[in-house]
């Protein structure tokens, strides 16, 4: 009999430039990175902390479409993009108080309705590490070093969708949360989000 026992792939390493809060960022961006003809993006802020912070993400598109149906005080909502188009994102944020060795980035989202995707990760000082489901793809990718200071944040960040759909026309619903707490358990920001993809 043949062996079809394989030995895993090694985790895609994901290099991102690490300034404050990048990591956390460009993953919620990698979440809808695999954009279709027409995929919806919208999110809920569950929990935020007290200390002071805030944020702002704000999205446009080129050609402008005026992508996003809603919005609120923490920016863009609802919002739907196109094969072809390129996603003009920006982020206005201010961390309230230092996020310490110890934080903890913790997602749970369910794809399909049936297929968890869980996972929990130093929210800084250490590498995450994770498997994406379906395709069942290690990735790891590196949090900022400890500790991330208090201190605001702007980022702008462009990406050119390609011209079709790597998924020819699979429906892929995922829902769920992200979070980041403090090494107390007191809470930087806990986002709820639903993305459809098509």
């Amino acid at each position: 009999t043949k062996n079809f026992d394989r030995k895993p792939s090694p985790p895609t390493v994901l290099d991102t430039n690490n300034l404050a809060m990048r990591s956390f960022l460009s993953f919620l961006i990698l979440l809808a990175a695999p954009v279709a003809s027409n995929f919806l993006v919208s999110r809920t802020v569950k929990e935020i902390g007290t200390d002071g912070g805030y944020f702002d993400f704000e999205i446009d598109t080129s050609p402008a479409s005026g992508p996003c149906a809603s919005a609120d005080t923490y920016g863009s909502n609802e919002c739907t993009f196109e094969w072809g188009q390129t996603i003009n994102a920006s982020f206005v944020g201010d961390l309230g108080k230092d996020i310490e060795e110890g934080s903890t980035l913790s997602v749970a989202l369910v794809v399909n309705r049936f297929i968890h995707w869980n996972f929990d990760c130093a929210a800084c000082g250490a590498n995450c590490s994770t498997v994406v489901p379906i395709v069942n793809m290690p990735v790891e990718f590196p949090m900022p070093s400890c500790p991330i200071a208090a201190t605001s944040v702007t980022e702008s960040f462009v990406s050119a969708l390609p011209s079709y759909s790597p998924i020819n026309g699979a429906l892929i619903n995922t829902v769920g949360t992200i979070g980041v707490k403090h090494a107390n358990g007191d809470p930087v920001i806990t986002l709820g989000v639903d993305i459809t993809v098509q």
